[in-house]
């Protein structure tokens, strides 16, 4: 209802001027507020009017009725109220109505009734802020905005603006608790929720100070505040502690009244205030951060009007300043200060484009912290530093990168940072920046294995720096870094070049235990990594960096022992590498300087400490106390044998480098202890079983680590002594092994024993292999008394009632005992043991036993369970079952594939033959199927074994088991795909199942692909018998067909199969591989076997056609985080030794590049005069050209580096491969495709290789050139630029007629159809056909050819080829023809002599413009067809070496469209996008005040809507005119401007096409948008603002009320922070691209829109009662 029509309706009401009393009045003006009477619901704008009425008619105060009926009011009425409503829509206004009320009540009412009030209010506030702080909240954390419960409010922000509306009267009554106000509002501040804390800093403290015309006596100052506020903390509350400063005024903080004396208080010279301000510009919500901004722009622009020396206080490590202002340098300093605060303002954006040109203007400010004479700087820089650190938070990691770039480039040492502050930021913000593995991906400009750009930049850095330390910080500098790398999971690229440049820091001593720790740490963190090589290589720089940096003097040798234990053999440390080689020199060098052990004995005269230090640690590792315990039956853990045995061979290795004759006795006194245990091992009786564990752990260990892996020296002194010492014991450790396996192990932990026995037992074989079998000749007897109990405990049934635990551990440790036995007969031939009685008796076992029968789980006593008790449980015994399963599965593998070996004699297969199993081996792939559910996917090695030796025997008539065991096979790769170690090794297995060599060569047996003719009636005689050749075609029919339906299910089975490993090797590189390299090696074996079987082997892949192309092309564009890898991968091989994990770990050729190599490497082997390799490259050139045509004709987009080029450049360099074995018969039949294929447009790299194609094939066979000529007389129309390519070939006339001795007709064809296109329009054409002529030209007058048509043309063609070199000689024409002539291809290259596959696959793809994933290095061809025992049809290696100093280089003049030139720091901001300008321009030169012009529409409309548009804080025009045009449209009450003249600009008339003349348009200047909004609050409005917070409502799901401020922020810094905090509601529009925001005039526009949708919605839902109204 209008105020007006209320007025009316209450004097008719109260029937005029109140007569009756005060009391009744208000009695019935309180009826009056609500709708339908006392119980109707209240009218938010009656309440107003009360209020109104209250203020302006009731009598004085001394009145004892009107003092009664005031209380009444307010804390009868008011107060109950209040303590009910949310401060929610739709009981925002009424809140607000009734505040006001009851203020109007205190105000007219007594002191003691504002004392009465605001009692209750305190109580309910302290009462609030005690809970918030006993709950450890704040900073609003733990609840929403009005979620806390207040005492006896329902919101307690409803109590906060009931404090805040009676504050002002409170502070004029001195007993009416003010001086608590101020401490408990802080406290409000500090705790309270985001609603509270923001009331509280908007309303109340503002209150609370001093003002012009204040009457209060005594208020709290800005110096009480700030006080309070330096001991919040600088973590918890900065952004409580930013949003208070921002709300007070500047000239309270900054001393900059009208009459500053020199005691008032300023914020400037305060050293917390800075650091405040720091700390918030790099908070990780914008909000805090544009609030840090704000003070430190409102800091500047204070400084810079009272142009007054300040200096805030100093560091206390440094007598610099963080801020500081004079008059003399007040221009330098605006200038830096205003350049600093646009870089920060800058670094908000997300757009690389925006932030990349603030990165140089960095180096600007970077200069001016640099100290002058005077030992001062215009700029300290910690300022730099937040601003490092807050692009390193960046979200866009582009900016990320190049910041960083720019940052390590620096030379940051040669400016005066604070040591302590630098240091704690390389190992904080610059380590979280290098941690992003995708920083490490290589440039364009690199080759494939150079080290990262980052990488060389990073050690650089670290090199420098820790250079220019002072000594004091370095070692604390490296171990704050080294703590960093360990403090959270890294990815191990990060850390592998991490610690390569750690390497690179010259050797000190810095660390000591404590950086063994942390570096141990960091290698934990590798161990997670599933990439071998680079968990490898990590670990080596991580061990060269331990030796570079520990102090040995505060290290022992036990410390470095444990640090050693966690570097992996295989990976980093494997016994002769240069790795091992390095330490063992850093400890022969530091051997008597390591930290002595405590309590240890006094080092004897001439031995060495490590020699002394090992000694003794054999002798305490093999003590065991007399009395075991508790743990006598559990495993000793084999971490200490590890470190044993490689600190033995560590001293052993240096006894032996460093004193030659010292080696063998030294490892013998070591290996003593060992030795005499080894000896009493069944001469003791009571040797304790803990020591016989622990001797045969380090006798496993060190057997294991003392073989080299790639340096076999035959003269490995060391490794002899070891096998000799071995050697006198091996007796007794066989005895012993064979006691405990056959009659001692009982338990569930003599499992783990049952492992170790037999892998010693493995060891000693292998030993044993070395020294000679005849010294141990008791292994036979050892095999056979092992294999017969063994056997013996399988068999033997349980009578018992109870299954006991021992009988089911006796059974598993005999089948695991068989399992190891089938393993040597199988690695150790020589050792003849098939002839032992045992063994075969040990083949019928296996083969007449139950398959897959599971292991029942035993009844499970107190002594039996022990500590193992997790093994009695359902999984736990699961395992050790498939464990037993397991086993079983090896055995049969090994029965079978002995069966398979032609070798075998016949008297040995006997003994089997007849058993069920072999005569039906259907009966074991079965078995093989019920394995595959029953075993674990890491067991099934042996099971997929076996069924690589029956399914080809199976195949023909179990056709439906043999696909359902491969289906099931395919199940357990797919359950292992993240399982690296077993994955590998299940692949490689199942792919020789499916794509065995019987089953590829299936198809070819069917006679798949075979054509019959037309049957004709002539009649054949076969075996006296007349047939028909109708006859003979029916007979062929009948016969494919029974071979199709026999052969028809594996056919599609292997189809699918194909399709399936093809799918998978998109996403995860190396499955393609296996698969090509193992079809290739059968096809064609490495070893050349006999010629029989190398034809029938050889005609199966004409049936895989298709796989070998895809082959031939495969190179797919993998995920950029697996091309890194490869590129790391490549890296590290190419470090060749440097790099210890080369050595250690096998090279295993799983990049994208190894497929097509494997592929070319079987085409380079092919010979040509074999009939059956001749079709097959026959028909493999064919569908390549077939596949090229397809391409040509496709509608893909083809441009430089696409798919569709690099599918192109790869049939080619294919093409050119196959070439030199293609005789002319063949070659005839396809030249035609090939001209066609030069006529099409291609891209550089595909026309150097058609051009040179042609090339050779005219060169090879002279009768083409004839129909070359034919290329020239097509139509000209289609060959503007392909005509290039046939003229391209002309330049290269030596080459083709190389081999022709009559010249003289070709090369004056040559001239007459060269000279027409030297006259072309084409400017491209032209420059080819004058080179072309240049070179035929040459040729004819070397070989003097003579003619009268010659002699005619003679002058033409000298007149053509001088004015090409004379009138081309300047401009772009002139340039254009050196560069051709220049060029690669027309200059160094020669088709025949550069015939290589380096130069088809690297060097012209790299000159070409191919992108680096292509370029195939000579080396990896290298490395696989060195193991082939033919040669190869090309080189690898080009012989010329001319093209290697090629560059890349083309005639055509290129414009990248970009230039990495550094812009000069002498420029200003004109390359930034201006999105952000100097704020200088944003601050008023006074202070206005507020004026409320409220404009009467020429047409006398009014708005019914309740929404007003502020646009004060908006400066452009053009933006003002479309916001005016479109709050017109959707019909907004008021448009607030910052100026009323904008009305007159051009811009602003030009966007709003007279708008501003239908709508209410306000000046509001932005100084009194405070006191505005304050207003508009009171009147009821809610103030939404549209800015991205933590706490913004989402616009698509916000509900706008219907009276709505619209406050639209600033275009480049939004809204300031001063004004956030009077903000009711934060809404943001959601987004989905990268751009961080939208203009301004869009956002106003979506909000009014939505804001208009919504009331509309209201407005038809809500009743019609206007006609009522108006009755009344």
């Amino acid at each position: 209802m209008e105020p007006l029509l209320m007025v009316v309706e209450l004097l008719q009401r109260l029937g005029g001027v109140p007569q009756s009393g005060f009391s009744s009045t208000v009695q019935e003006l309180c009826r009056w507020c609500r709708h339908g009477g006392e119980q109707g619901t209240l009218d938010a704008g009656r309440v107003e009017v009360f209020g109104v009425l209250v203020e302006k008619l009731a009598p004085g105060a001394e009145d004892r009725d009107v003092s009664s009926s005031l209380r009444d009011l307010a804390v009868g009425w008011c107060l109950p109220l209040l303590q009910h409503l949310q401060l929610e829509e739709p009981s925002r206004r009424l809140v607000y109505s009734l505040c006001g009320l009851l203020h109007a009540c205190c105000r007219q009412a007594p002191p003691t009734l504002i004392r009465d009030v605001t009692t209750s209010i305190l109580s309910t506030l302290r009462s609030y802020t005690e809970e918030r702080g006993r709950a450890g909240l704040v900073e609003g954390k733990g609840a929403r905005s009005g979620e806390s419960q207040a005492p006896e409010y329902s919101d307690i922000r409803v109590a906060v603006e009931v404090l805040v509306r009676t504050a002002p009267l409170l502070l004029l009554e001195p007993g009416a608790g003010a001086q608590e106000l101020l401490p408990l509002a802080l406290t409000a501040v500090r705790v309270g929720e985001d609603g509270v804390a923001s009331r509280m800093v908007t309303g109340l403290i503002p209150a609370l100070l001093w003002h012009p015309g204040s009457s209060v006596s005594k208020c709290p100052s800005a110096q009480e505040i700030w006080d309070c506020v330096k001991h919040w903390g600088k973590t918890d509350s900065v952004s409580r502690s930013l949003l208070l400063l921002s709300s007070l005024p500047p000239h309270l903080l900054f001393g900059a009244g009208d009459r500053p004396s020199p005691d008032t208080f300023d914020l400037r010279i305060c050293l917390d205030f800075w650091e405040l301000v720091q700390t918030g510009l790099v908070q990780p919500d914008n909000i805090s951060r544009k609030r840090a901004m704000y003070l430190l722009k409102r800091a500047v622009q204070v400084s810079d009007t009272l142009r007054s020396e300040i200096r805030s206080e100093s560091q206390a490590e440094s007598n610099m300043c963080l801020f500081w202002w004079s008059a003399e340098k007040r221009k330098q300093l605006a200038q830096l200060w205003e350049n600093y605060i646009l870089i920060m303002e800058t670094l908000e954006e997300n757009q690389v484009h925006v932030i990349r040109p603030v990165l140089p203007r960095l180096k600007s400010l970077m200069d001016a912290t640099v100290l002058n004479d005077e030992g001062h700087s215009f700029f300290h820089t910690s300022w730099l530093l937040c601003a490092y650190k807050r692009i390193f938070e960046s979200k866009n990691k582009t900016a990320m990168k190049e910041s960083l770039f720019q940052f390590l480039d620096l030379g940051v040492t040669k400016y005066p940072f604070r040591t302590q502050d630098l240091c704690e930021f390389v190992c904080g913000p610059v380590m979280d920046a290098v941690s992003e593995s995708t920083f490490y991906s290589r440039s364009p400009e690199q080759i494939i294995g150079s080290r990262p750009i980052l990488a060389e930049k990073l050690q650089t850095f670290l090199v420098n720096f820790v250079e220019n330390l002072a000594e004091e910080f370095q070692g604390d500098f490296l171990m704050k870094l080294i703590k960093r790398m360990a403090a959270k999971h890294w990815c191990a690229i990060p850390i592998l070049f991490i610690s390569q440049a750690l390497v690179h820091i010259p050797s000190r001593k810095t660390w000591g235990v404590e950086g063994l720790h942390a570096i141990r740490e960091v290698m934990c963190c590798t161990l997670t990594n599933h990439q071998v090589l680079l968990r490898g290589a990590a670990q080596c720089y991580l061990l060269q960096t331990a030796m570079h940096l520990i102090n040995v003097e505060t290290v022992t040798l036990s410390d470095i022992s444990n640090f050693l234990a966690f570097v992996g053999t295989e990976e980093a440390l494997s016994r002769g590498s240069k790795l091992w080689m390095k330490l063992c020199e850093w400890l022969h060098s530091n051997d008597g300087n390591f930290r002595p052990e405590e309590g240890a004995a006094e080092l004897p005269l001439g031995r060495s400490a490590l020699s002394f230090y090992v000694h003794n640690l054999v002798e305490q590792y093999l003590k065991v106390p007399v009395t075991e315990g508790e743990n006598a039956s559990l495993m000793p853990e084999c971490f200490e044998a590890h470190l044993v045995a490689r600190m033995i061979l560590l001293a052993a290795d240096i006894e032996g480098q460093y004193n030659t004759q010292g080696d063998r006795k030294a490892l013998v006194c070591f290996l003593h202890p060992l030795l005499d245990a080894l000896k009493r091992l069944t001469t003791h009786a009571y040797l304790p079983v803990l020591k016989a564990d622990k001797s045969l752990q380090l006798l496993l260990k060190l057997l294991e680590m003392s073989v080299p892996k790639h340096d076999r020296r035959p003269e490995d002194r060391v490794l002899n002594v070891l096998r000799e010492c071995l050697m006198s014991s091996v007796e007794q450790v066989l005895e012993y092994t064979l006691r405990r396996l056959t009659s001692e192990l009982k338990t569930v932990s003599d499992l783990d024993r049952c492992h170790l026995y037999l892998a010693v037992m493995s060891e000693i074989m292998n030993t044993l292999s070395v020294v000679g079998w005849a010294r141990g000749c008791c292994v036979w007897s050892y095999i056979c008394s092992l294999t017969h109990a063994s056997i013996q405990h399988l068999q033997t049934s349980n009578d018992d009632e109870v299954l006991k635990l021992r009988q089911q551990i006796q059974k598993v440790v005999a089948r695991a005992s068989l399992a190891w036995i089938c393993k040597i007969n199988a690695q150790y031939p020589e050792l003849l043991l098939d002839s032992l009685d045992a063994v075969k008796t040990l083949a019928k076992s296996v083969l007449i036993g139950p398959f897959n029968k599971k292991l029942e789980k035993p009844f499970c006593n107190e002594e039996d369970s022990g500590s193992s008790e997790d093994v009695f449980s359902a999984e736990g015994w699961g395992k050790v079952s498939t464990q037993y399963i397991h086993d079983q599965w090896v055995c049969i593998h090994f029965i079978l594939n002995k069966l398979e070996q032609p070798s075998e004699t016949v008297a040995n297969k006997s003994c089997v033959l007849s058993l069920a199993a072999v005569e039906n081996p259907a009966l074991i792939l079965h078995a093989c199927v019920e394995a595959l559910n029953i075993v674990r996917s890491d067991q099934v090695l042996p099971i997929l074994q076996c069924m690589k030796i029956l399914v080809p025997k199976l195949y023909r008539s179990e056709e439906s088991l043999c696909s359902k065991s491969l289906d099931l096979a395919w199940k357990v790769v797919l359950d292992l795909n993240s399982n690296q170690l077993h994955f590998w090794p299940t692949l490689n297995v199942y792919i020789k199942i499916a794509f065995h060599p019987q089953l590829l060569s299936i198809s070819g047996e069917c006679g798949i692909g075979i054509k019959v003719k037309e049957p004709s009636v002539t009649c054949f005689w076969i075996h006296g018998s007349p047939w028909s050749q109708v006859s003979i075609v029916f007979v062929v029919a009948a016969t494919i067909s029974v071979g199709l339906q026999r052969s028809g299910w594996h056919l599609t089975c292997l189809f699918q199969i194909t399709d399936k490993l093809l799918e998978i090797s998109q996403t995860k590189i190396g499955v393609f591989n296996v698969l090509i390299t193992h079809c290739c090696q059968t096809w064609l074996p490495a070893v050349s076997p006999v010629e029989g079987f190398l034809q029938d082997y050889f005609m199966s892949p004409e049936n895989h056609m298709d796989l070998f192309l895809e082959a031939c092309l495969f190179g797919p564009v993998f995920r950029k985080d697996q091309r890194l890898i490869q590129d790391v991968h490549t890296h590290i091989e190419l470090l060749g030794d440097e790099c210890a994990a080369n050595t250690g770990t096998e090279c295993e050729s799983r990049d994208d590049q190894s497929v097509r190599i494997c592929a070319i490497n079987f085409l380079c082997h092919l010979n040509g005069s074999n009939s059956l390799h001749r079709k097959f490259m026959e028909n493999v050139f064919s569908k390549l050209l077939e596949k090229d045509e397809q391409l040509r004709n496709t509608k893909g987009r083809y441009y430089v580096n696409s798919m569709l080029h690099r599918l192109k450049n790869r049939i080619w360099q294919t093409l050119l491969v196959l070439l030199p074995q293609m005789n002319q018969v063949f070659l005839s039949s396809i030249i035609e495709t090939v001209y066609q294929a030069g006529l099409s447009d291609n891209q550089a790299s595909v026309k150097y290789l058609i051009e040179w194609f042609i090339i050779v094939i005219l060169q090879k066979c002279p009768e083409f050139i004839d129909s070359f000529w034919e290329c020239f007389s097509y139509n000209p129309e289609n060959t503007k630029t392909s005509i290039c390519t046939f003229l391209a070939v002309l330049v290269h006339i030596n080459v083709i007629l190389k081999n022709i001795s009559k010249k003289d007709q070709h090369l004056k064809k040559a001239l007459s159809v060269i000279l027409p296109w030297c006259l072309n329009h084409n400017f491209s054409v032209r420059l080819y056909a004058l080179l072309a002529l240049r070179q035929v030209w040459e040729a004819c007058l070397q070989s003097k050819v003579e003619g009268k048509e010659l002699q005619f043309l003679a002058p033409i063609i000298e007149s053509c080829l001088e004015h090409a070199g004379s009138k081309q000689s300047t401009g772009n024409a002139g340039k254009n023809w050196q560069r051709i002539q220049d060029h690669f291809f027309f200059g160094k290259f020669q088709p025949l002599e550069d015939y290589s596959l380096e130069v088809i696959f690297y060097i012209i793809p790299s000159l070409s413009d191919v992108i680096e994933d292509e370029w195939i290095p000579p080396w990896k061809f290298s490395r696989v067809m060195n193991r082939m025992s033919s040669s190869s049809s090309i080189d690898i290696f080009n012989p010329r070496s001319r093209l290697h100093d090629v560059k890349f280089t083309d005639w055509i003049q290129r414009d990248k469209g970009y230039d990495h030139a550094e812009v000069s720091q002498d420029d200003e901001w004109a390359d930034i996008q201006k999105k952000i300008i100097p704020w200088k321009n944003n601050v008023p030169d006074q202070v206005l005040e507020l004026i409320c012009q409220q404009r009467t529409t020429n047409s006398g409309k009014s708005s019914d809507s309740s929404l007003i548009i502020v646009a004060s804080l908006i400066d452009k025009p053009a933006n003002l005119g479309g916001l005016c045009r479109t709050s017109e449209i959707f019909g907004a009450s008021a448009l607030v401007v910052n100026n009323m003249n904008c009305v007159n600009d051009k811009q602003f008339q030009a966007l709003s096409v007279s708008a501003e003349q239908w709508l209410s348009v306000i000046e509001v200047r932005p100084p009194q948008l405070v006191e505005y909004l304050q207003q508009k609050k009171t009147e009821g409005h809610t103030i939404i603002g549209v800015e991205q917070t933590a706490n913004s409502h989402n616009l698509a799901q916000y509900s706008f009320p219907e009276k709505t401020l619209l406050l639209l922020g600033n275009e480049r810094e939004g809204i300031p922070a001063n004004l956030i905090q009077h903000l009711d509601v934060c809404v943001e529009i959601p987004q989905c691209g990268i751009i961080r925001s939208l203009n301004v005039h869009v956002s106003g526009a979506l909000l009014m829109w939505e804001y208009t949708r919504q009331q509309m919605l209201k407005q038809s839902a809500r009743p019609q009662n206007a006609t009522a109204l108006k009755k009344k």
